[in-house]
């Protein structure tokens, strides 16, 4: 459970980070998760943090909690295409394919409708399409 760099580390959340660290290394989860629970709570609009969060629960097999923790990063963050990408890493690292198929799915969403169009029309233009 190691946490994301950040520029200017908030002291306060590097100890509650540490302290997590530790009570997962003794495999007390619970307190981990409360640990970092109280991180987010400190900077509530750090993506990164509640993905770290996401994290720890899909590692535990709670994958509701996860994905609640997932959708708000994505509320939270300016940019949705990053924390998509790293909600689907996040979720292969708990061994949930579906999950991280379809955040990267969301997080591809131009590609993706081009593919369907493509596919919707057989590949071929429609008439008076431009060529």
């Amino acid at each position: 459970m190691s946490r994301p760099h950040q520029n200017k580390p908030n002291p306060a959340i590097e100890r509650l980070y540490r302290e997590a660290e530790e009570a997962w290394g003794r495999q007390d989860y619970q307190k981990s998760l409360s640990l970092i629970e109280q991180a987010t709570r400190k900077e509530p609009l750090n993506p990164s943090l509640v993905l770290d969060l996401a994290r720890a629960n899909g590692l535990r097999y709670d994958f509701p909690a996860a994905e609640r923790c997932i959708e708000k990063a994505l509320q939270v963050s300016r940019d949705a295409q990053t924390p998509l990408k790293h909600a689907g890493r996040i979720c292969l690292e708990f061994n949930n394919l579906d999950m991280a198929l379809g955040y990267l799915e969301r997080a591809q969403p131009e590609e993706r409708g081009h593919h369907r169009r493509a596919d919707h029309a057989g590949g071929h233009l429609c008439p008076g399409q431009a060529h």
